[in-house]
């Protein structure tokens, strides 16, 4: 994923695919203060129906999130 694919996740000009979960994972694992990163790792897995991991993805990477 190049810096143009996240802007595009970020001003919601598109939908973060199923194949984008993958690379947006590495990036939250790598940088967990990420806002935007984990918001929009978050969404992939919300809208890719994976609720099973989906919720405990949330409960760990939610401490992380400092405006809840």
């Amino acid at each position: 994923m190049n810096v143009q694919e996240f802007y595009a996740l970020v001003n919601k000009e598109n939908s973060p695919s199923e194949a984008m979960t993958g690379e947006l994972k590495m990036l939250v694992e790598k940088y967990p203060y990420f806002q935007a990163g984990l918001f929009i790792y978050l969404k992939s897995l919300y809208i890719s129906l994976a609720i099973e991991d989906f919720t405990p993805e949330l409960q760990r990477l939610s401490p992380f999130i400092l405006d809840r």
